[in-house]
């Protein structure tokens, strides 16, 4: 399998701006609770409107994943794989 290596508007992480709690949330969840009080990561996503620059970076990144993936998304799922998935879902039944 060849990886599509013309990526047309390519962007290191550093100029995007967010930062690891955005990119990843959860990260750092062992923090002691004094220093996250107040802070819910549910409700700060539910409140906020997305800014400009956050439908930015989500464009950016599905336009990447989407010239990356697609060709394999795309691709016939394997007969066999097929098979098992069904004989799976027999013995389920």
């Amino acid at each position: 399998m060849a990886y599509d290596t013309d990526v047309r508007d390519p962007k290191p992480a550093e100029s995007c701006k967010h930062s690891t709690q955005q990119a990843m949330p959860g990260w750092m969840a062992w923090q002691k609770p004094e220093f996250r009080m107040g802070k819910r990561r549910d409700d700060a996503h539910s409140r906020k409107p997305k800014k400009k620059r956050d439908k930015a970076f989500d464009l950016w990144l599905k336009r990447g994943l989407h010239q990356m993936f697609d060709n394999v998304v795309n691709e016939p799922v394997p007969e066999e794989l097929l098979k098992l998935i069904q004989e799976d879902r027999e013995k389920q039944d």
